[in-house]
C-alpha cells in the first residue's frame, strides 16, 4: 500500500515518492488509533522527527476526555 500510496499526488508532498516514510506515518498514527490517511495528513517530519500537527494533537487530546483552551495575555 505505502508504495502505491507514495507514487500519488493524493499525499502530502513530503510523502510522495517515499515509501518507507509513509509506510512509518502510518504505523505511527496507528498506535494513536488513526487511520492510514489520517496519519499522512497529520504527520510531519521536521529534521527527521515525526510529529503531529497541531491541529491533529488538539484533536487527539480531546477526543481523550481533556479540554483546551487559550489565554491571553498582554506585556503590560
Amino acid at each position: 500500500i505505502a508504495q502505491s500510496l507514495a507514487k500519488t499526488s493524493f499525499v502530502p508532498k513530503a510523502f510522495q515518492g517515499k515509501p518507507d516514510e509513509v509506510t512509518a506515518a502510518i504505523l505511527a498514527g496507528q498506535e494513536m488509533g488513526h487511520s492510514p490517511m489520517a496519519a499522512l495528513r497529520s504527520m510531519h517530519v521536521i529534521n527527521g522527527v515525526a510529529g503531529l500537527s497541531a491541529i491533529s494533537l488538539r484533536g487527539l487530546v480531546q477526543a481523550h476526555g481533556h479540554e483546551m483552551w487559550t489565554e491571553e495575555s498582554t506585556s503590560t
